[in-house]
């Protein structure tokens, strides 16, 4: 079978691209629309064990508040040319968006994966006190 595009597919293709594009801060809050500056970062791994080793180093640098660990989910996907199934553990992590191209960098050279999912979502709203939390966690002066 031969493959097969899609509009998603397209999509991608189109983000790709971009990828030569040095993007700052500032340019991708103004591509996420974020106007609480809060984002939530998602990766999986294969194994608990790595889902919370990733977690924890996370928190401890600061680069993210807190992050939760959902798992077993089963994922269905196409690696290496070959289609897949397989059990991962969810990672969701909870950080400002100034801190996104450093808790991305540390998520891709602590990753067990050579190419794992590192993607980001805004959150548009929230309470203000978990908001609030979240910037002072990862805030790099914080005394907290």
């Amino acid at each position: 079978m031969g493959p097969v595009t899609t509009g998603s597919d397209i999509e991608a293709d189109a983000v790709s691209t971009r990828s030569d594009i040095p993007r700052s801060t500032a340019a991708i809050v103004a591509e996420l629309g974020t106007t609480t500056g809060c984002i939530e970062v998602s990766t999986a791994t294969d194994t608990r064990e790595a889902a919370q080793q990733l977690a924890r180093s996370a928190v401890e640098a600061r680069l993210v508040a807190g992050a939760q660990i959902v798992g077993p989910v089963e994922s269905v996907f196409w690696h290496l040319g070959e289609f897949g199934v397989g059990q991962e553990w969810r990672l969701s992590l909870k950080t400002h968006i100034s801190r996104f191209k450093e808790l991305e960098a540390h998520l891709l050279e602590h990753h067990p994966w050579s190419n794992p999912e590192v993607s980001a979502v805004p959150i548009v709203a929230g309470s203000d006190g978990y908001l609030d939390w979240i910037r002072r966690m990862t805030d790099v002066d914080s005394d907290e």
